[in-house]
């Protein structure tokens, strides 16, 4: 008689809190609705790889966002925990960046398409190649040499505006953390 009682929520609150060292404004969320809880749990189940804080911060932030904006539940999605974890695992291994893949996950819930075949349809892959990131930086530093030189002069902040620069150049596909780190390099060995 006890196995069939199912998990009581002060239960499932201390076990989200030992097994998946979730924040406590999470587990509350979860233990809220069950079917989330559910959708957690099957995530986590199927893709071990992935830190259930990233699988928790897609679904409480841009999931439950397209539910509400859609008036619809959790469990009427077109897409299965294990296509959800394909797209967090496209963005934690950098495949894609989260800019995209939140525009993949909406493309998801209203096609029912895998994360992968909308990255490959769109040609989404996220640039990481070095030398590719090092030129795509270089032709846009050659573009702008007034605004260099105000980085040089010790304006700091034309940094930001200079790599939004190079986004654009990439179409927003380049890996922002390299394009950082080289455009930072490649200023400051203009500065000397």
């Amino acid at each position: 008689m006890k196995a069939s009682i199912p998990e009581l929520p002060n239960a499932k609150r201390v076990r989200f809190a030992k097994d998946f060292r979730l924040q406590e404004e999470d587990i509350e969320r979860l233990v809220d609705d069950k079917d989330s809880a559910e959708f957690f749990e099957a995530c986590v189940q199927i893709a071990p790889q992935l830190k259930p804080r990233s699988v928790i911060n897609w679904m409480l932030t841009d999931l439950y966002a397209w539910l509400k904006n859609n008036d619809t539940e959790i469990n009427d999605i077109l897409i299965s925990p294990a296509n959800f974890t394909a797209l967090v695992d496209l963005v934690e291994k950098g495949t894609i960046n989260k800019n995209t893949g939140k525009d993949v996950l909406n493309e998801m819930l209203e096609s029912g398409k895998s994360a992968a075949e909308i990255v490959k349809e769109r040609g989404l892959q996220q640039v990481s190649d070095d030398n590719l990131i090092s030129e795509m930086i270089r032709r846009t530093l050659d573009q702008f040499p007034d605004e260099v030189q105000s980085y040089i002069d010790g304006k700091e902040s034309v940094l930001n505006w200079l790599f939004g620069q190079v986004m654009r150049v990439a179409k927003g596909k380049a890996n922002p953390h390299i394009v950082r780190k080289h455009l930072q390099e490649l200023l400051d060995q203009k500065k000397g």
